[in-house]
């Protein structure tokens, strides 16, 4: 049994209930906040990833880009395969959260992801 409390309501639920249910446009999704977007693009699933993130790994140091790479495996050019491994090897109850359809924006997505988890680069 996992150790992450089990809630009925998420907790940020009512700050993101007009994102979860709106279309909106590319010009409108670049305006978002990572958080916001997270869960505009991927709606539930969104908001149990920004939930958890928030609960569990909001007072997560910085972690250069760099160095979370040497936990991702290449997949042939899938960057955002790439990416994922690292998630699932660093933040496994994170990436099982990630929906199987993840969308048109998905890869834009799972950077905010690593955003949230205070994932960086900092090189020009």
């Amino acid at each position: 049994m996992n150790n992450v409390k089990q809630r009925k309501e998420p907790i940020m639920a009512n700050k993101y209930t007009d994102i979860m249910n709106k279309d909106f446009t590319v010009d409108e999704l670049t305006k978002l906040t990572p958080d916001e977007y997270v869960v505009a693009c991927w709606h539930e699933a969104g908001l149990a990833i920004v939930n958890l993130i928030t609960e569990k790994y909001s007072n997560n140091t910085f972690m250069e880009f760099d160095d979370f790479l040497n936990h991702c495996v290449a997949c042939g050019g899938n960057w955002g395969g790439m990416l994922l491994s690292g998630i699932k090897e660093l933040f496994p109850d994170v990436w099982e959260l990630i929906p199987d359809d993840m969308g048109m924006f998905a890869f834009s997505v799972i950077c905010d992801t690593l955003r949230l988890l205070n994932i960086y680069s900092t090189k020009d």
